[in-house]
């Protein structure tokens, strides 16, 4: 009588990739092992480069806002003491380290060292710097026409009035009616055009001021100013 043959299970597609999945793990150990080690040292560091990007961030603009209140207290102290100079000097060094960059706290940085050069006298040299600072922003920032019309005030205490005209114009030109400085900008136009003659120009200033900004008190300004031509 002929032997009954072992019956061989049958070995199932799922059971053979398990097995050759199996395999592979097992020969592959070491390696997965590492590049999940790689995996996540990377990812370790990159979490570690964004805070410290956010924690330098925050730094930053804690310090601009230590400076800028340290500026307003220059104007309490004896511009002659040491007291002054050493505040002063410190401020300065401080707005140095953060001038440079393209974010906030380097852009209000350069408007405070503008400021300071005119609050000492260098006209020349603070609108230099408001202007470059206006053509470095974008037109929503709000530091633009701010220190676009600043240039033009340094510029015309420095006798460059046609400096100073440009820049008004500019803050107009640019902004229109979106802008707070350009109530200001308008008449600074009209008050430099009557200065120099220029009546219809002037007048033209006075009424596009009366028109767009009718209850601001340059506009009333111009209304009154109008009543003269």
């Amino acid at each position: 009588m002929a032997k009954n043959k072992k019956t061989v299970p049958e070995v199932t597609t799922e059971a053979k990739l398990q097995g050759k999945f199996a395999d592979f793990f097992e020969k592959n150990l070491k390696a997965i092992i590492i590049v999940a080690i790689v995996l996540v040292v990377v990812v370790v560091a990159a979490v570690i480069i964004a805070s410290v990007s956010q924690n330098r961030s925050s730094e930053r603009f804690i310090a601009i806002d230590k400076y800028d209140s340290d500026y307003a207290s220059l104007a309490l102290m004896d511009a002659e003491s040491d007291e002054y100079a050493a505040a002063k000097a410190e401020l300065d060094a401080g707005l140095e380290s953060l001038a440079s960059g393209s974010d906030y706290p380097a852009r209000k940085a350069v408007f405070l060292q503008a400021t300071l050069l005119h609050d000492e006298g260098n006209d020349f040299e603070a609108a230099e710097k408001f202007l470059g600072l206006a053509d470095s922003v974008s037109r929503d920032n709000y530091l633009g026409p701010l220190a676009l019309y600043n240039a033009g005030a340094c510029y015309e205490n420095a006798g460059d009035i046609d400096a100073a005209l440009s820049a008004y114009q500019r803050v107009w030109d640019t902004w229109n009616a979106d802008a707070a400085e350009s109530p200001k900008a308008l008449f600074s136009i009209a008050r430099i055009q009557e200065a120099r003659g220029n009546t219809e120009l002037a007048r033209a200033a006075l009424t596009q001021l009366r028109d767009q900004f009718p209850n601001s008190e340059y506009g009333r300004l111009a209304v009154n100013r109008l009543v003269a031509y």
